[in-house]
């Protein structure tokens, strides 16, 4: 009779179990449909407004959903130079650098200023709306101007052009067909184990006669139905101001990565070797399927380390990984402008690597969505024309000026001065291997007159900027395109894209401080107010270094030390934890997945600043303990 009850009771456990996990497996499908539908929703920004002036100011944000919240509710510093919308806790324009606390009178006189009498940064931030994106009645979507008029703006706007890259047999493998608008290029196949070899043509339209402002350089066929299209909800939000966009882009983001790529184990292990971190890195990333890349949560092990990857190891690995995109022999990005220090795509990388270098810019693109995706920021910054392809923006002549001052001077030289033919130009140029490249077929027999000259400058911005990195540009696209869904980025404009890239170059102490915790045993401690004390007379590339050291990256987050976070987006405040001075053997020791450093209980302030200023006297890298 015992031996019947247990087995009618095994029975029914099993039928209960088995209920449960299919009741389990049904809601989770529901749940990832609601996300789904939710991440291809767009939501109108009064919408938006509503739900973010509603969060409870009083309450203390958990999530990086909720500081962004926050800050999008407690409202907007308008530059009175650029109008580039800042959070309210910035004294200075991320965008032009402006006092946002600048006095009528001044802004009177920037107002008055000229071109000529504006810096390069000011002016490349004022123009940063002159091609926007518009919906008519009809829902077609189109590129309008937004310039001031001038005879200089007008002639700027006839030379814009946007960048198409399209698929299509080779008509001729000896003779590639070339004419003035278009130019056929050949991408090298094996670049993810999905991709094919394929033929690619890039096509320069103006944005007035483009049909359709939708369109990116590169449309990806797997990507989401629907993904690529922009309405009038995007058109509305894309004018409201960045911290409400930046709220709902880490709203969209996040769903993605919550809805996972939908398998069983959402998690990709990347095993690096420390002094094969670049290679290694580049290898397994470019072989994650188009499908994963933007949706399964990464997790890094470096071989030997026992550190425990909660957060503060990938921001180490991404941090040093995209740090080497600049500095590795045959780097994927050089810098094109020393004065701003900002970088543009290497076109000599197949020189330096050979075959394979197209897997190292595929790496890079993807490196470069997912930073976007996870609100990780680059230690470097793009130049304004890479922003602008990015985001499928119209180029001019003008941003040359960002990519190579020079140029610039020298082809606007030739705008502005009559008699052109007397220099004896035509329509090729001389490639960095000694060879002449045509701009037109021929075009070594087309001499440069003053009726031609204007379509020479173009011809040579669109080789500049396009061309001469074509198979570079359409792949790098590519990367960032599988993680990044085409309406995520559309509603930014490019110092908005800059910023989310590349967040804010200095570290206020002040704020670093107000949003730290501490341990009991520390309150009251003088080593509390002598660690405040070195860290504020310490240069920026110090302070840069102890915040590697405690978090894992060089940078503030977005939203500032608030907005710190462990692997899964949950808020991590930097925390000082007080140990006993013999522990640790009297060392300062991080846990960067936990943004916590071991501060010991120095009584002598001297002693704490030699132990601080140690960390910067070694590498500060496999430092995550648990």
């Amino acid at each position: 009779m015992e031996e019947w009850w247990l087995l009618a009771a095994s029975v029914w456990l099993v039928l209960l179990l088995v209920f449960l996990c299919r009741t389990y497996a049904k809601w989770t499908l529901a749940r990832r449909q609601v996300d789904e539908l939710q991440l291809d929703a767009p939501l109108l920004p009064r919408d938006i407004r509503d739900q973010l002036t509603s969060f409870p100011t009083d309450r203390s944000p958990r999530h990086r959903l909720d500081a962004a919240a926050l800050d999008a509710a407690q409202g907007v510093k308008l530059c009175p130079v650029c109008e580039f919308g800042n959070f309210v806790r910035f004294e200075s324009c991320v965008a032009c650098g402006a006092d946002l606390a600048m006095s009528p009178t001044s802004v009177a006189r920037h107002r008055q200023s000229t071109d000529g009498q504006r810096t390069v940064r000011e002016r490349r931030a004022m123009k940063r709306r002159e091609w926007v994106r518009k919906v008519d009645r009809a829902g077609a979507c189109f590129w309008q101007g937004r310039g001031s008029g001038s005879t200089r703006t007008l002639l700027m706007a006839k030379s814009a052009f946007t960048v198409h890259f399209q698929q299509r047999p080779c008509s001729s493998p000896e003779e590639p067909e070339t004419d003035d608008h278009f130019v056929q290029i050949v991408v090298d196949g094996g670049l993810n184990p999905t991709a094919e070899a394929t033929d690619v043509q890039v096509e320069f339209c103006h944005p007035l006669s483009s049909g359709n402002a939708t369109q990116l350089p590169v449309e990806l066929t797997s990507t989401r139905e629907g993904a690529g299209c922009f309405t009038s909800w995007h058109q509305e939000l894309s004018q409201c101001d960045f911290p409400t966009k930046f709220a709902r882009f880490v709203e969209l983001a996040n769903a993605q990565l919550a809805h996972g790529d939908g398998s069983d184990d959402n998690t990709i292990d990347l095993f690096v070797q420390r002094d094969r971190l670049f290679a290694d890195s580049v290898a397994q990333i470019v072989q994650i399927p188009r499908s994963r890349i933007g949706r399964a949560t990464l997790r890094v092990r470096f071989d030997g380390e026992q550190a425990l990857d909660a957060g503060g190891v990938y921001r180490e690995w991404i941090s040093q990984v995209t740090d080497q995109l600049v500095t590795e022999p045959g780097a994927v990005f050089v810098c094109n402008n020393r004065a701003e220090g900002t970088y543009y795509l290497n076109p000599d990388t197949k020189e330096s690597l050979g075959k394979a270098h197209l897997d190292n810019v595929l790496a890079a693109g993807r490196l470069v969505g997912r930073a976007l995706l996870e609100g990780h920021t680059l230690g470097f910054s793009l130049c304004v024309p890479l922003l602008k392809l990015i985001l499928g923006q119209p180029l001019d002549i003008e941003d040359l000026l960002s990519y190579d001052p020079d140029l610039y001077a020298s082809l606007q030289s030739i705008l502005d001065r009559p008699g052109v033919d007397k220099l004896g130009l035509d329509f090729s140029v001389i490639g960095a291997d000694g060879k002449v490249i045509t701009l037109l077929p021929r075009g070594e027999n087309v001499a440069v007159d003053d009726h031609n000259k204007r379509f020479f400058v173009q011809r040579q911005v669109q080789h500049v900027l396009v061309e001469r990195v074509q198979q570079q540009l359409y792949v790098f696209l590519v990367g960032v395109y599988e993680v990044i869904p085409p309406p995520l980025l559309m509603v930014f404009d490019y110092e908005e894209l800059h910023f989310l890239l590349c967040g804010v170059d200095s570290i206020d102490v002040a704020e670093w401080q107000a949003h730290t915790k501490y341990t009991p045993n520390l309150v009251g401690q003088p080593v509390l107010q002598w660690f405040w004390e070195l860290v504020a007379e310490m240069p920026l590339e110090h302070r840069r270094r102890l915040l590697q050291f405690a978090t894992g990256t060089t940078r503030v987050p977005h939203g500032g030390f608030q907005a710190l976070t462990s692997y899964d987006g949950r808020l991590s405040p930097f925390t000082l934890c007080g140990v006993g001075i013999h522990e640790n053997h009297g060392i300062i020791r991080s846990h960067a997945c936990f943004n916590r450093l071991d501060l010991p209980l120095y009584t002598d302030r001297v002693q704490l600043e030699c132990v601080l200023y140690a960390v910067f006297d070694t590498d500060t890298y496999g430092f995550t303990t648990h």
